[in-house]
Parts: structure tokens; sequence; C-alpha cells
């Protein structure tokens, strides 16, 4: 029998409720970030000052929710490679080389790339390869949300990790929140009933090539840019960039968010406004900056704090329409959350509310389900669509999982393409279906 049949998966409400187990899994190694940073580094004071933590002491294995928060190096090699260092000469009959757990994890391709550029997806199977290495070298492997990363196509590479711990005889513990491993689409029978008109929008690529991240060596290494093949359609809200893991998806909605270094034209137009587009991230905790709720409130332009405190309560309403969830949630006093403190899901509406206040011509919801469970990720999309359309913003949805294409206006393809192009290592196309 496979270890994946016996591995049982812990199913949880909320962020902040699975957030709580994971850090009693690991001996609570890892600081809050979503709460401002007071909440931070008072988290970071009590890690630091306790000693080693249980965590480490116990060689614990872990993948957070953000698989980022385990990759301390510069690039995929140097972690897997400390990784390899790192494991029990008994591993070695295993095969422990970067290069063989790179093919395992079908991440060969990207040794050399930084980590900073790599996507979530590419992100979590580099965490699941260091994993890998170390699973005869851990007294337990601790997965937290593996779902809201990988594809449904990738959901074997996973399994692979798993099976190798259970020959390790290494206990395995997965925690999800509830539903996210869910493929079924959502129903969307009721989800446009008087719902405002779908906004048309036009997209264009032309030259576009964008830069992969900083290199690591910048005296000697070369700037690599992907290239995008041209492309040009008018699209319908809300309008769905689909694709695996690693194809180019995210680096997209950076470059038409102008959140990254773009040569050629990136552009969208819609009926209000032409040019960048506002993009909520999938890694939605970096994106914060470590702002506290309320500095990031106060972080749009002087006299519009009032309309996006009336916009993020209008979402909040539009989201307990959607929900049937109580206001309650909002003040900041879900379970777990200390009174004072906001929740994950607030989080986004505010940062939701900053980006729509302006006027834009398209909002990007990166992978929006990413820290919900599978029904507030449905109640969020629903609400911020019904909101954003009021006001004549198409929304864009980046997501590799089915959900949402009962609702798309429009859909678009997304693959990349490796080349032997100097300075190109891969191409994006973009295909409308």
């Amino acid at each position: 029998m496979q270890a994946t049949a016996q591995i049982k998966t812990r199913y949880f409400p909320s962020y902040e409720s699975r957030e709580t187990a994971l850090g009693r899994s690991v001996g609570h190694l890892i600081p809050h970030r979503h709460n401002g940073p007071r909440r931070f580094w008072r988290d970071f004071k009590q890690i630091a000052g306790s000693g080693l933590p249980v965590g480490v002491l116990e060689n614990i294995a872990y993948i957070s929710a953000d698989p980022r928060d385990t990759l301390a190096f510069g690039s995929p090699l140097q972690v897997l490679t400390a990784a390899c260092m790192g494991a029990s000469a008994g591993q070695q009959d295993f095969g422990c080389s970067p290069r063989q757990l790179a093919a395992e994890m079908e991440i060969e391709t990207l040794l050399h790339q930084p980590i900073r550029t790599l996507s979530g997806g590419e992100s979590v199977k580099l965490a699941l390869a260091k994993s890998l290495a170390v699973s005869g070298a851990s007294s337990k492997l601790v997965v937290s949300s593996p779902f809201s990363w990988l594809s449904r196509a990738n959901r074997a590479l996973f399994d692979r990790v798993l099976d190798a711990y259970h020959h390790q005889q290494v206990p395995v513990e997965v925690l999800a929140l509830e539903g996210e491993d869910d493929p079924a689409p959502i129903r969307a029978e009721a989800f446009w009933e008087g719902r405002a008109e779908k906004p048309i929008f036009s997209l264009l690529f032309s030259g576009a090539r964008i830069a992969i991240g900083s290199p690591l060596n910048a005296v000697t290494d070369e700037q690599l840019r992907a290239r995008v093949a041209d492309f040009s359609g008018r699209l319908v809200s809300p309008c769905l960039f689909e694709g695996g893991n690693g194809q180019g998806k995210s680096l997209l909605a950076k470059s038409l968010a102008g959140a990254i270094a773009t040569r050629g034209k990136a552009v969208i137009e819609s009926a209000h406004a032409t040019g960048r587009a506002r993009l909520l991230f999938q890694d939605v905790i970096t994106q914060t900056l470590l702002r506290s709720f309320d500095a990031i409130t106060n972080s749009v332009k002087t006299g519009r704090r009032g309309q996006t405190v009336k916009l993020y309560q209008q979402l909040c309403r539009a989201f307990e329409a959607e929900s049937g969830e109580s206001s309650d949630c909002f003040a900041g006093r879900e379970p777990g959350c200390a009174v004072g403190q906001r929740t994950l899901l607030e989080i986004k509406m505010i940062l939701i509310a900053v980006r729509l206040v302006e006027r834009v011509p398209a909002l990007i919801l990166d992978e929006p389900d990413w820290g919900l469970s599978r029904q507030a990720a449905i109640s969020l999309v629903a609400a911020v669509i019904g909101v954003a359309h009021t006001r004549g913003v198409p929304v864009i949805l980046i997501s590799h999982k089915p959900w949402w294409q009962p609702i798309a206006g429009s859909m678009l393809k997304v693959e990349k393409l490796l080349r032997n192009d100097g300075g190109c290592p891969f191409e994006i196309r973009l295909q409308q279906m």
C-alpha cells in the first residue's frame, strides 16, 4: 500500500487555526508575519531567546504554507547541496545528489536560478526536494497546505516524497485548509444573478521581455529575461489565466502591474483607464511588507483613506452576503486570534480595497485561494468581482485550480517553452480559449 493512502490530513477552517497547529508541530519556529512588525519581532525575540527550539533539537523537517520559509540560500543548487551535506551517512545509499533530487522533483533546469525568481509552484517543488534529501535524518515531516501551491499534475511529486518518508518509517503530518484539495469546479448557476455588467478590456504584449529577478552576481552574471510572445486580444471579465506550476502566470501578472522591469509593451486598456493593473500577490504576506492593518490602510494617497475604509466595508458586506458569515469575523476575533489582531482574510480585503480605490484598468488576483478555505476563497472572489464590476474594473484571476472555470468570462492558457537563446531562457505564450 502506498504511503499516501495511510497518511491522514488534518483540516482547519482558517489560516490562523492552521498556523497555530503548525507552530505546535514544529516547536514554534516561525514568527507571525501578517499582524504587523510588533507581533513579528515579539515572536522572533521569543524564538531567539529560548535556546534551540524543539523543532531543531528533534530534526523536524517541515514545509510551511510559504515554502520559501525553509529556503535559506540563493539558488536551488545551494539549497539542495546544503540539504545533502546535512543528511545522515545512511542516506547516501539513497543517492543524495542535488542534481538527482532536482530531476526527481522536475526542477533540474532551475538549479542556478535565484530563489527569489521562482514561482510558488517551483518553490514548493524545491522544498519537496529538500525534504526528500533529509528524509532519513528527520524525526518527522510536517507539510502545511501543499494543495494550494501544487497543480493537480504535480501531486505525484508530493506523493513521491511521502512514500520516501514511509519507506524510512518517519511519521508525516499534513495540515490543510478545508476544501483546499477539492478539485470540483464551483457551481456558477446563481453566480451572476443581479450583478453588474461584465467589463470588456484589451490586453497587449508586444516585444515584451520580462526581467527574471536580478543576477546572483551583479558583476559577472547576465541579466536574464523571459520573452513573451506577441499577443493582442479583447477579453471579458473575469478573465482566467490558467496553466500548471511554473508556466509564467505570476510573471505575467507582475509585468502587467509594473512590479517587475519589462521592456517592450505590456498594457491593459479598459473603459476607464489604460496602463498598469493592480495586483494581489499569491504570497500576500510578503506583499504586506510586515505592515500592520492600519499602516496598509494609511498607504493610500492623502484624502483617500475614507474612501478606502468605505470600500473595505463594502467588500466585507459583500463577503458576508456570499458566505453567510457574521461580521464578527471583521472585528479581529476569529478563533485563534487575540482581540485587535487581524485575520489573513481581512488583510487580503484591505489590500484589495487599497488597489480598487484608484482608477485602474484591471485588478489581478494571483491564486486568490491561498490561505483560505475553499468556501472563504469562493466567497471572497465573488465579493471582489461584484464590487470591482460595479466600479467598471475588470478582474483577472490567476490559478492552476479548476475551481474558477465555470465563472470565467474569458480564458487564456499560459504556457512556457524553453529556449536556447542568449539572455532569454524561455518564452511565455498566451492562447485565448
